[in-house]
């Protein structure tokens, strides 16, 4: 804790005298840089063309266009030709961009909040029809309603985790209505237009739904099994590069590990078993176990960030992490290159005298082999037990490993650790003293990155302990 505070510390230091300087040399962003990076990253023909955002434009365009082409032809019981409510209202609800499955709930809410949202506003301004249009009292009367609208849905929208969504809905599609000028007479007809509108509105949020299970090709089990596979190689190919020495190894694959593991935990949200529609034969999935492994896999990839942190010497005026994982190898030619956005080039990572040290110690050669073993055990047995079958996965020899790697240590301990600490003693014992920054005291940063695949080593102890428990509840 006192090393990253003085981490911290000194790199806001460094932040500082660095605007500083650029104020100073009148190097500084100014509204017109800032507007056309915003525009630049806008209309990035990168981002339009990304598999995900064109996926996300294939579904609103057929869901809308459809509403557009039944308003525009169809003539007869609740549907009036040349009617744009359909189509104009699914442009507002459209699907989101990140999911990937039909979002039920979402779509329940959603006819919910626009059939109040069309109807409600409807009968307050029926009943403010008592009073004549013109007269003091239905003016005063209009305000207070007004205002009382927009009071109680922008309050359950800032107040209500489960109904905000609705409310916000019910005020966006509602207030204009309740704005609307007096008008006398035409209830009977009034109310058949709004009917209409309600079960316009029905068929388009239906439509919706159905297209965008047609054009669904995985479901969210599906990728969250991939990414977990993902996961475990780039966490994998990351302490690889640590018992290496290659900080360039390390910065890029923990970057890719950090895009992955948010994916990740996005795909599970999508697969909490209260959001599916009804419950198939594999029975529902088990969030709990994976929301702990995502959350233990968090906590690794912080640890391994730290490491990082203690690894790489301290350069002023640069930013330690490169954007998106830093350096990247490139596929084809094994040539470093900088993430697309930096606005310098970033110098090439090189392996550092602390990890040098730490490879040095014949200690070093146990705690990669326990910890590479406990990743890999860890990481193989979770998705079988999520995606697979349970049973299965308790008898296979994952499963017998994963019990042998959990006793084969304390929970709280690294195998070769306390070995570890005392040939790093013994190496660095005629080391001066850092007075100036602790950062910069080279027995400190070995302690730090020690502590660190400590840390690792418990976090993952925690996914086998998870496994070992809902194992026995089978």
């Amino acid at each position: 804790f006192v090393y990253a505070l003085s981490f911290w510390a000194r790199k806001m230091t460094d932040f500082a005298e660095s605007l500083t300087d650029q104020a100073a040399e009148g190097k500084l962003y100014g509204r017109r840089q800032t507007f056309v990076e915003t525009v630049r990253k806008t209309c990035s023909l990168e981002e339009i063309c990304d598999q995900v955002h064109r996926n996300w434009a294939l579904r609103n365009l057929c869901s809308v266009f459809s509403c557009f082409l039944i308003g525009y032809y169809c003539e007869g019981s609740i549907f009036n030709r040349y009617n744009g409510t359909m189509a104009s209202t699914l442009a507002l609800l459209m699907v989101n961009e990140t999911s990937h499955k039909v979002e039920y709930e979402k779509s329940a809410r959603r006819l919910v909040a626009v059939s109040m949202g069309k109807s409600l506003p409807f009968i307050i301004m029926s009943l403010l029809g008592a009073f004549p249009c013109g007269s003091k009292e239905r003016t005063i009367l209009q305000a207070a309603a007004v205002a009382a609208y927009v009071f109680v849905w922008t309050f359950t929208y800032y107040s209500s985790k489960m109904w905000s969504y609705v409310a916000c809905l019910i005020g966006a599609f509602g207030i204009s209505s309740v704005m609307q000028p007096c008008a006398d007479g035409g209830t009977d007809e009034a109310f058949a237009v709004k009917y209409k509108e309600i079960g316009n509105v029905t068929i388009a949020i239906l439509i919706q739904t159905f297209l965008h299970s047609m054009l669904s090709r995985h479901t969210p089990k599906q990728l969250l099994q991939s990414s977990f596979g993902e996961l475990r190689r780039f966490l994998t190919c990351c302490f690889e590069a640590v018992f290496e020495g290659d900080l360039a190894a390390i910065e890029s694959a923990l970057g890719e590990a950090k895009g992955e593991l948010s994916n990740a935990k996005h795909l599970a949200g999508e697969c909490d078993p209260k959001l599916e529609l009804y419950l198939g034969p594999e029975g529902p999935f088990n969030i709990d176990l994976c929301s702990s492994a995502l959350s233990s896999c968090t906590l690794v990839l912080d640890e391994l960030t730290m490491l990082l942190v203690a690894a790489k010497d301290w350069e002023p005026k640069k930013s330690l992490l490169a954007e998106n994982g830093g350096l990247r190898a490139d596929a084809e030619g094994g040539d470093d290159e900088t993430v697309e956005g930096d606005d310098e080039n970033v110098e090439e990572c090189t392996s550092s005298e602390i990890l040098d040290l730490l490879r040095s110690c014949p200690s070093f050669g146990i705690v990669k082999n326990h910890m590479l073993q406990r990743l890999r055990v860890a990481l193989e047995v979770v998705p079988r037990m999520l995606f697979g079958d349970a049973e299965t996965a308790i008898n296979s020899e994952w499963y017998e490993e994963l019990c042998k790697v959990s006793g084969a240590v304390a929970p709280a301990g690294l195998q070769g650790a306390e070995f570890l600490y005392r040939e790093l003693s013994s190496a660095t014992s005629s080391f001066d003293i850092e007075n100036s920054h602790l950062t910069d005291d080279v027995r400190v940063r070995l302690t730090v990155a020690v502590r660190c695949l400590e840390n690792s080593a418990r976090h993952l102890c925690k996914i086998e302990e998870r496994c070992i428990k809902e194992a026995s509840l089978e």
